[in-house]
């Protein structure tokens, strides 16, 4: 089977929320770009669930906030419990001068909102296939994907790498990635607004619990939405 070959402005490795956001940022102004991912769908667990109130003032610009803040809950503070001991406690109050709140929505309905305003703009983030090298010159960037139609080479005037913590775009151009892993296992406990008007209706009164295990091992976590009132 030959290789094929193809060409794009910009060819974005990741189609995580980076990595869709640049997307659909580039699709809106008109430029061309692809978005690649090697997973084959989505992840289905949450990594991670605090929006910034900045995030939202994005979304604003890109007419995404609406659809945003129907799926989110209003995040007022959180609890740090480790084998049931309270460690750490944020409230999270802003000036009223700030438009928009901190709100709780998981990575995996951020992705879902992006991928269908991203499909709104005429794009689609293209799973399965994945960034196995690539090269550059002066007037661009030379690289082999490989995906479910075998191999392909692309050339794109420009490269963005939103693939993660094992990033083959920062491992390849030789740059760092400060920080560690932690050892041991955290959980959230979470308050949000008492405000039923800022809540979405399908959520306002479900009992939300989530876990955020590190390595599967001791100590268990355990954690859950605190209703206003029960935090103090």
């Amino acid at each position: 089977m030959a290789r094929r070959e193809s060409n794009t402005d910009v060819l974005i490795v990741g189609a995580g929320p980076v990595g869709l956001t640049a997307a659909c940022e580039l699709r809106r102004r008109g430029v061309d770009c692809r978005v690649v991912d090697r997973l084959p769908e989505p992840p289905h667990y949450a990594k991670a669930v605090g929006i910034q109130p900045r995030t939202v003032e994005l979304w604003e610009a890109m007419g995404l906030e609406r659809s945003a803040l129907d799926a989110a809950i209003e995040l007022r503070g959180m609890v740090m419990i480790v084998n049931g001991t309270e460690t750490m406690r944020i409230e999270l109050s802003l000036p009223d001068d700030v438009p928009y709140r901190f709100f709780a929505l998981p990575r995996y309905e951020t992705e879902r909102l992006l991928a269908e305003h991203l499909a709104g703009l005429g794009g689609a983030p293209e799973r399965g296939v994945e960034l196995v090298s690539f090269e550059q010159d002066a007037d661009g960037v030379t690289g082999t994907l490989q995906g479910p139609g075998g191999e392909e080479t692309v050339r794109a005037q420009y490269l963005v790498g939103a693939d993660g913590a094992h990033s083959i775009v920062r491992k390849t151009l030789g740059l760092s990635f400060g920080g560690g892993a932690f050892p041991d296992c955290g959980v959230a406990t979470t308050h949000f607004s008492s405000s039923e008007e800022s809540r979405p209706k399908s959520t306002a009164s479900s009992p939300h619990r989530a876990s955020v295990p590190a390595d599967g091992s001791t100590p268990t976590p355990s954690c859950r939405v605190m209703r206003p009132g029960e935090i103090s």
